[in-house]
């Protein structure tokens, strides 16, 4: 039971130390998010990245080169801030804006003969690792998450003579981000200023951002399938080596306490397995959304990394 009251006893403290300390407490969900890319990843290379404070809903674009493929292949990301939202709904949705993005270009004349290849189909990538970067954008050398600790002889000792200790540790696995990023793909075709294109479109939802990612060129210069695997092989590449953190209210962790009367002794047990339950959950949904209550750190950019600070204004998130 000792491994259950020292999660209930943190848990207390993280709650106590959120919610008494002003200075602690973040006005916002988000306060300010850290969007850290890389500037160079074996044949891709940064062309220009782009970020307008003062269109801050927009997020982060950037456009890659990439070596294997001709001049003319068009290779964009744009990383913007989504919120919580069900991720399902999220890529489905962000598909749907990105067909009428493109139908409102053909209104206005920038394409022509735009053509969908059917719905669009799933398309995940592999996360990043949860130790990728630290919050200023240095990598971190070691993984030290919370379920790598669950998985210590220590806890397994615990364990091993407490079941609950082990149900605690299930819910921690449990609620641990997933090891892929769900996403979507759709293929169209178009005629840009006369040009035949074969376009593809990607979005994906992690960390309360959405990740869209747009590909695009002339028929003439390569076969569909050789496209197809290019394109798919650098979203697989690049996505994965990008890294989100978000700092503010989204990153405290709110514990229920039930200070009800009755017996205590009787009841300490009970009171303490449902505040350590709570916390794991809580601790398992900070990581999947890439949340800390703490501010944020200056972005800070590295030799083979980029960074842009979003400072969200007051009122961002209602």
């Amino acid at each position: 039971m000792r491994l259950i009251l020292v999660l209930a006893l943190s848990a207390l403290s993280a709650a106590t130390s959120a919610a008494d300390d002003p200075k602690q407490a973040p006005r916002q969900f988000i306060e300010e998010s850290i969007v850290t890319y890389p500037t160079a990843l074996g044949s891709y290379t940064l062309g220009k990245d782009d970020y307008d404070p003062a269109r801050i809903a927009e997020g982060v674009s950037l456009n890659y080169r990439l070596a294997d493929a001709p001049d003319s292949v068009k290779f964009d990301i744009y990383v913007y801030p989504l919120g919580r939202v069900d991720t399902a709904k999220a890529v489905t949705d962000a598909m749907v804006e990105i067909e009428g993005e493109i139908r409102t270009a053909e209104q206005r004349k920038l394409y022509s003969d735009v053509k969908f290849g059917g719905d669009a189909v799933p398309f995940d990538v592999a996360e990043p690792a949860p130790s990728l970067f630290k919050p200023d954008g240095r990598k971190n050398a070691s993984d030290a998450s919370p379920a790598n600790d669950a998985a210590s002889p220590a806890a397994s000792t615990a364990t091993a003579s407490d079941p609950r200790a082990q149900a605690l540790i299930d819910v921690l696995h449990a609620t641990q981000p997933p090891t892929r990023t769900v996403g979507r793909k759709r293929a169209l075709t178009m005629k840009r200023e006369g040009t035949p294109c074969q376009s593809l479109a990607y979005v994906f939802y992690r960390n309360l951002f959405l990740i869209s990612v747009r590909a695009s060129t002339p028929v003439d210069t390569m076969p569909n399938d050789r496209f197809n695997a290019l394109v798919d092989r650098a979203v697989q590449d690049l996505v994965p080596a990008m890294d989100i953190r978000n700092f503010g209210d989204c990153g405290v962790m709110y514990i229920s306490v039930d200070h009800a009367s009755g017996d205590q002794d009787k009841d300490k047990d009970k009171r303490a397995t449902n505040v350590a339950t709570q916390l794991v959950s809580q601790m398992g949904r900070v990581l999947r959304e890439g949340c800390s209550n703490k501010p944020g750190p200056k972005a800070v950019a590295t030799p083979d990394h980029g960074q842009q600070a979003l400072v969200y204004p007051p009122q961002f998130w209602k």
